[in-house]
């Protein structure tokens, strides 16, 4: 990329990512992106005064989209809205500290980019999950209480990664899903932030 990347640059990058961001990233994605997302300015993202925190909002998530959670933690623990808070437990969860996600994701309350999530996850949990055929087990459970439910359940999806973490002998059909379901999460929150 150049040196005129645009947001819609760095979303398209992000989204066309094979494979998918693991659950709990190691490492930066792609370090020279991450500079660029560093680098985007208020002006270039077309802000009017007194929006700065919709565009933090937005590098927030860009980069850990891009797993640079520490980056990602630095603008959203500063931000004293739902979304902020929203960044911060996704940014928890994927570090392993799986109480503190909850407690952000409470913050966050029943944030408004979950009606969307909800409905994608669900189509896609219906469409490509085949759930049915899963072993039982508490990840079985959660996924099919996340595709039968009546709304995002934050809380159930971080038990989910939770589980599958200290899982001994952990079911790489599972951790797909999963991912693929924190994929739609990523790019629920970020287009919502796109369009604030």
């Amino acid at each position: 990329m150049g040196g005129t990347t645009t947001i819609d640059d760095i979303v398209a990058v992000l989204e066309a990512r094979q494979p998918v961001q693991p659950l709990q990233p190691r490492r930066i994605w792609d370090e020279a992106l991450d500079r660029q997302i560093a680098e985007l300015r208020i002006r270039d993202l077309g802000a009017l005064a007194g929006e700065t925190d919709k565009i933090l909002s937005i590098q927030a998530g860009l980069h850990l989209w891009n797993d640079s959670l520490d980056r990602s933690h630095t603008l959203s623990q500063d931000l004293e809205h739902p979304t902020g808070s929203y960044w911060h437990g996704i940014m928890h969860r994927m570090e392993g500290d799986f109480s503190n996600s909850k407690y952000w994701m409470r913050l966050a309350g029943e944030h408004p980019a979950m009606m969307e999530l909800h409905n994608e996850a669900q189509r896609w949990l219906r469409e490509h999950g085949q759930l049915e055929s899963l072993a039982e087990s508490e990840a079985r459970r959660i996924l099919l209480a996340l595709r039968d439910g009546e709304a995002w359940d934050p809380y159930r999806f971080v038990d989910a990664v939770e589980r599958l973490q200290y899982d001994s002998e952990p079911d790489e059909r599972v951790r797909q899903m999963l991912e693929q379901l924190q994929f739609i999460e990523m790019r629920c929150l970020l287009h919502y932030c796109l369009a604030a």
